[in-house]
Parts: C-alpha cells; sequence; structure tokens
C-alpha cells in the first residue's frame, strides 16, 4: 500500500510533462504559422507596390477583398472594389507612380494579419506638370478568404500634407 502513492506521484509527473510538451509543440506551431501568415502578408504588400507601380490595375484589384475600404490621406474613405477602381484609374490617368514599401511591423492571429511600414512615392504627371515626391507610413490589413490573403484595408499617411 504504500508504493500505491509513489505510483500515483510518477502517473501525475508523468502526465504533467506530457501536458507541457504538447503546449510547447502547440507554442511553436503558432508561432511558425504567424510567421507564415506574415510572410504572405509581406508578400502581398510587395505585390500590390509593384502592381500599383506598373499601373497593373486589374492585378492591384485582385489583391482586395470585396467588401475592402481605402483610406487616401486626402479624401473620403473609398467604400469597396468598385469605388476604389475608379479612383485608382483616375489617379493612373494623370500620373506615372513608383511607390516603395519598407515594412517595419507585420503580425498575424488567425484569418487577421496587418503590415505597418514607411513608404516613398513619386509621381510623374502624365500630361506634364511637376514631379510629386510623397513619404508617410502605411497600414494594410489582410484577411484570409477560403485560404488566399486580401487586402481588407489600407491606409496611407503623408509627412508633409502641404504637398497634396
Amino acid at each position: 500500500m504504500s508504493n500505491q502513492p509513489a505510483q500515483l506521484s510518477n502517473l501525475v509527473c508523468g502526465f504533467a510533462k506530457r501536458i507541457v510538451a504538447i503546449c510547447g509543440l502547440l507554442t511553436l506551431n503558432s508561432a511558425a504559422m504567424a510567421e507564415e501568415n506574415c510572410a504572405g502578408a509581406n508578400i502581398l504588400s510587395a505585390d500590390w507596390a509593384s502592381d500599383w507601380s506598373g499601373k497593373n490595375l486589374e492585378n492591384v484589384l485582385a489583391l482586395y477583398s470585396s467588401d475592402a475600404i481605402f483610406l487616401p490621406s486626402s479624401h473620403e474613405r473609398w467604400a469597396g472594389l468598385t469605388e476604389i477602381r475608379q479612383n485608382f484609374a483616375a489617379l493612373q490617368e494623370k500620373f506615372a507612380p513608383d511607390i516603395h514599401l519598407k515594412s517595419l511591423v507585420c503580425e498575424a492571429s488567425g484569418d487577421l494579419a496587418y503590415d505597418s511600414g514607411q513608404y516613398e512615392e513619386v509621381l510623374l504627371p502624365i500630361k506634364g506638370g511637376s514631379v510629386m515626391h510623397f513619404s508617410g507610413d502605411y497600414l494594410f490589413i489582410f484577411r484570409r478568404e477560403a485560404s488566399v490573403w486580401k487586402i481588407l484595408e489600407q491606409i496611407f499617411t503623408v509627412y508633409d500634407p502641404k504637398k497634396l
């Protein structure tokens, strides 16, 4: 009978060690998934910048969720793909853009992720005029839809709003 408490103690100790090991594996798996999600988000941000600079409007729009919101620096929000398309097309008719993003922070949790950083953009007027230089901060918020990351919201600030 004196051996039963020792056996019970060993059983509980073994069980506790297994729980700790499982929790450790889950934590590592969650961290790896978050890192993988951020890599996907950063690629999407880079694709957006490349397609925007290349004036590939259809490719740019394919990166957005159907209920996306774009918050420009100097205008009211653009809600939905139709409004985003109209405004982007109008900008691309007037300017040849060249934007560069520098991601500073990326986080992901479940089906949401964000990429936050700084940008520099040059807008070259197509029909003459002065070249415009902008820099500021950006925030992309992503949502995973059917295993594919899409832009849900996008925000740009301008360090010198007098240039707008």
